[in-house]
This record gives structure tokens, sequence and C-alpha cells, in this order.
């Protein structure tokens, strides 16, 4: 409910997620034996269509199929050569409750009973396997929090009830806020798959904590995709930290004509908002945000929305029904907006505050702390 991270594509088929630990292994091998295969419903593709396990591995928004095998009596081998440490994903066809794991490079196997009410692949081979284990019960419980969370949410939200909307918040946030530290202590000690974790779960830190993660993977795994991703990352992070000067960007308003960050950020504080229409957390924050601008805009305060909605209409729709009476722009390509990659925005709502130098001043103050920090200069 507090943010809305980027989505991947959400493929209908029984995912499993491996990562490949070590790159002193020439290959990984995971050995398949899942019982009960006949239960499954046909391909709708082609009715004859034996069942099939995929190791995959991505490349940004590209999936490339690796190695395939044709299950017989349940079983198979699926095999890669990798020279270092890398995500995989191990598809089932027709499994359609996805079970999550993680492995190394190495021998692995998947087991399960594909008769069972919601299937649960049981893969094992290594310790890392263990860790990721413990991982995912940590995530799970912040997941039941979460989903008890979001009716409740959406009931205050309908009934204007600002109390009810404020204690959800709170719980959700405190059971985020663990999830984040065991994340964090994770990453900590994990080398290349540390550098994964990161790219996969800590969306919201700033360059100094990524840092120290990157600081323990070894010398041996600097070319891993997901080390490498992580160092390109933290990069981009430092040419946006508080100090720097402002990085421009341009993009169309809403009755499509062109203009660039620059041409709002003149000598004034200038906060840049990162949000969508679909966004349930920013539009819940809005109203508070607008409190702020109106109590500032004529001393020396604007915002400029940066959407990353795809449909116009939605977006004019929501700056309508929040009134949000500042600038804004957006290419309309959704998370494939280009301030994505220009200021490592993978989640939002984001903001960040463009001093009256036109230096970045601050970054991801919510209502209350902007109205805190204008208050100390406006």
């Amino acid at each position: 409910m507090y943010l809305w991270r980027m989505k991947f594509l959400k493929l209908p088929l029984f995912a499993m997620a491996l990562f490949a630990m070590s790159c002193q292994q020439a290959g990984l091998t995971v050995n398949i034996d899942i019982s009960n295969l006949e239960a499954l419903t046909p391909d709708s593709t082609n009715e004859a269509s034996p069942p099939q396990a995929m190791l995959l591995m991505r490349d940004s928004a590209q999936w490339d199929t690796v190695a395939i095998t044709t299950l017989v009596d349940g079983q198979g081998v699926l095999q890669v050569e990798m020279d270092q440490p890398r995500a995989f994903y191990l598809f089932i066809k027709g499994l359609g409750n996805p079970a999550v794991g993680f492995g190394q490079a190495g021998n692995l196997t998947l087991t399960g009973d594909a008769a069972s009410a919601k299937f649960e692949g049981n893969l094992t081979g290594t310790p890392e396997l263990a860790a990721m284990a413990a991982m995912d019960s940590a995530e799970g419980s912040y997941r039941e929090i979460s989903q008890a969370m979001s009716p409740l949410y959406r009931a205050a939200q309908a009934a204007q009830d600002q109390v009810m909307i404020d204690s959800v918040l709170g719980i959700y946030n405190d059971a985020y806020a663990v999830w984040m530290d065991y994340v964090k202590d994770f990453a900590m000690n994990q080398g290349a798959l540390g550098a994964y974790v990161a790219n996969l779960h800590l969306y919201m830190e700033d360059h100094p904590m990524l840092d120290s993660i990157l600081a323990q993977v070894p010398e041996a795994n600097l070319e891993a995709k997901a080390v490498v991703a992580l160092t390109e990352r933290i990069a981009t992070l430092k040419r946006i930290a508080v100090g720097q000067p402002l990085v421009d960007l341009n993009q169309k308003d809403t009755s499509g004509v062109d203009y660039a960050l620059s041409d709002v950020a003149i000598n004034q504080y200038l906060l840049v908002d990162f949000w969508a229409s679909w966004c349930a957390p920013c539009r819940a924050q809005n109203p508070a945000l607008l409190a702020v601008y109106n109590d500032y805009h004529e001393k020396g305060f604007d915002i400029l929305g940066v959407s990353f909605d795809q449909s116009a209409p939605n977006w004019i729709k929501g700056i309508r029904e929040d009134q949000l009476n500042w600038f804004h722009m957006s290419d309309l390509k959704g998370w494939g907006n280009s301030a994505s990659e220009l200021y490592a925005i993978r989640s939002i709502p984001q903001n960040l505050m463009i001093g009256n130098d036109g230096n970045i001043a601050a970054k991801n103050l919510d209502p209350e702390a902007l109205r805190a920090w204008l208050a100390e200069r406006l």
C-alpha cells in the first residue's frame, strides 16, 4: 500500500527463480522429479503437448530460453553452462500455482506432487537454498500483513476515515520496515546474490547502503549481471545525490506540448513528484501534498508531477479528481518512463526537491516532512 513496485512480466506457468552463486562450477544442473503429472490439464494450444520444463534467463525485458526438456514420467534434467552468477527461472508448463526458490551452480533437485491442491515444488541441493527459504518465509509474513491491511485500507478510503487510514498505514509500514531490515541484513552477507536481492527488493535505498552491499561481492563476481546492474544503479543514484546539479528531463504536458524540467526549476523550490493515477499510495498522499502546495506556493514553492501512466485520459482524470493544480509531464510509457532510468525510480511515490540554486536539495520527503522542510526556508 505504501509503495508500488515496478511490475515485471507475469507468466502463466509454474515459476521457480534460481540464482547461481558460484562461478567455480561451469554450469547448473536441475534434476526434476514431479509425481502425478498426468493430473495436469493439457496445454490449451496443443492438447497432445507433453509436459515440459524450461530454464530461462532474463536480460532487461527480454526472456531467453536457454534449456528445455520433456518430462518423462515426471522426470527430466535441465543443464546450462555459465561463467558468472546469474538469475534463472524454471518453468514447468501446466503447474499454475507458482513456488519460488533459489539455487546455486551445481546439482539441484526439484520434487513435488502435481496433484496437490496447491503445488509447491521442493528445490534442494545447496546451502543457499536454505537461506533463501528463510527469506521467503520472512517475506511471507510481511505479505500476510499487507494482504490483511489492503481491504481495510480500501474501506477506510471509501469512508474517508483518515484516522483509520493512518492506523492501517501504520501497521503496514511497521511490517514493511521489519521486512526491509531483514533484506538489508541478508544482502550484506550473500555476495553476488546480495546484489541480486538488493536489485529485487531494496528499490528505495540510496547509494550508501548499496555501496556497502556491493563492497562485499567477491572480485571474481564483479562481472555478474546482477552486480553490474547494481553498479550502474549506484552510479545513477550518485549522479542525483543531494548537492548534485539538476539532471534535466524532457517530456510532454497534458496538452502534448514538450517542455523541460529546467524550464520550471527557476529561482524557486521545486518538488519533482513521481506518481501515477493508478498508484493508490500516490493518490492517498495527494490531499496532504495539495495542502502543502496551497500554503507555500505563493512563497516560492512549486511542484512538477512526472506521471508513470500509460493512458492520457486516466492521467488527466487523476489530476482533475485530486485537484493537482501544478505542472505535469509524462511520456505515457508506464514503467518505461525515461525518468525511471534517469533517476533510478523503481517504485512510486518518490520525489526530488530542487533548490532555488538548481541543485538537488532533498529526496523522498513525505508531505509532513516536506512541510517542515519548507517552513525552515520560506
